[in-house]
Parts: C-alpha cells; sequence; structure tokens
C-alpha cells in the first residue's frame, strides 16, 4: 500500500488531509477485518460481547475478505494519484472557493428581510451549496470542494461560517428533500417563526432557486 503513494514536494495541506483520510479508511477496514474474523473464531460469547459493544457492524463484514479491503485502499490511493495528474483536485478546490465568493456576495444583500430571515437564508444558500457540490463526479472530489468552500468562507468571515453550519437548519432541509414537493420555502418560513407564512414561502423558494441556478452555472464552466 505504502509504495503507491508518492507525497510529492509541494503537495497541498488540504489534499495531504485528504490523503490521509483515505488511509485512515483503508486501516479502518483492516481492523474491521481483524476484528470480525476474531470475533467469528470466539463464539456467541464473542459475537454477544461484541454487539453489546456496539460493533455488530464489524460482525457483518466478517464474509468478505481481507484481500477486498486491501484493494479498495489500492484503489482510493490510485484515484487520489489520478485527479491529482489530470487536475481534477485543483479544479475541485476552485470551485469550492468560487461557490464561497458567491455565498459571501449575499451576505450584505438583505432584500428587506429581518435579521433572523437573513440569517435563515444564508443558511439555506449553504444548504444549496452542499446540493451542487453532490453532483460533482465522485466522493473525493466533492469532499475536497466542500472542504475549500468552508474554509474559504471562515477565511473571510469565521462568523458566517458558523452561522450556515446551523445544524437543527440543515435537518430541516434535509428532511422537506426527502418530500415530493422539496418546498425548501416552507422550511425556510417555519425557521424563521412564521409558520404557515405562504409570502414567506414563495420568498424562499425564489431566493433559493436563484442562487442555485447561479452555482449550477459555474458547474457548468469545469469540466471533470
Amino acid at each position: 500500500m505504502a509504495q503507491l503513494i508518492i507525497l510529492r514536494e509541494g503537495l497541498a495541506f488540504t489534499e495531504l488531509f485528504l490523503l490521509l483520510g483515505l488511509l485512515a479508511l483503508y486501516w479502518q477496514q483492516e481492523r474491521k477485518a481483524a476484528f470480525a474474523a476474531k470475533a467469528h473464531g470466539a463464539g456467541a460469547s464473542g459475537i454477544l460481547r461484541a454487539v453489546l459493544l456496539g460493533e455488530d457492524e464489524d460482525i457483518k463484514i466478517a464474509s468478505l475478505p481481507q484481500k477486498e479491503w486491501k484493494d479498495a485502499g489500492e484503489r482510493s490511493a490510485r484515484e487520489f494519484e489520478m485527479h491529482r495528474e489530470n487536475g481534477d483536485l485543483d479544479k475541485a478546490r476552485l470551485f469550492g472557493k468560487q461557490l464561497a465568493e458567491l455565498l459571501l456576495a449575499e451576505v450584505n444583500r438583505t432584500d428587506g428581510c429581518t435579521c433572523e430571515q437573513h440569517h435563515q437564508l444564508l443558511v439555506l444558500y449553504s444548504y444549496g451549496v452542499n446540493k451542487i457540490i453532490q453532483l460533482l463526479p465522485n466522493s473525493m472530489i466533492a469532499q475536497l470542494s466542500l472542504s475549500d468552500f468552508y474554509d474559504e468562507v471562515k477565511r473571510q468571515n469565521p462568523a458566517i461560517c458558523d452561522l450556515i453550519q446551523d445544524s437543527v437548519s440543515f435537518t430541516f432541509y434535509i428532511l422537506e428533500d426527502r418530500t415530493l414537493e422539496r418546498n425548501f420555502g416552507e422550511a425556510f418560513a417555519k425557521l424563521c417563526g412564521e409558520g404557515k407564512n405562504q409570502e414567506l414561502e414563495a420568498f424562499g423558494n425564489r431566493k433559493y432557486q436563484a442562487f442555485y441556478e447561479r452555482c449550477r452555472r459555474y458547474l457548468e464552466q469545469f469540466a471533470f
């Protein structure tokens, strides 16, 4: 595994962080395979102990050969190197930074909103960024782009970076995203404390769609 990865001079910190994450995943998979084999050989008592410790997922993978986990780690390393060579990682980082600029440009555009409504709009825009990044070709590129998006927002405006990562609001939007209607404006109005407010719902939907479309047009400029 180690010989597949060459850390070249000038490797960006974010890329190194991503690569270390892949290596951590590989190590975790190795550990799971070893644990599963041990639990399998320990009989019923060993399996029960694993379940009580919350490690039942480790047991579920006992049927997967250890070689498959090694192959997966090697494929991830090769994929990482391929994306570095063809420039995809650089494009992913640039795309994330451009999305950050789009969102930061909205910070001072209140459009007559209350302070709370404006804050919730920024969170909704951040959710839209996450949705756009899901359109990237694979999780490696998407994660790097999302990481650079948040890093750039934090670099320019730490308070806004904290604001747009509101987990409660994100949960509302995730749940709404799973419905047929996908009425983000309704979730937006509720988060603003307005309950059922059709005018505010329409406003939220209109603003979200306009921002999402701008992000989508940016994405079209990149060929991954």
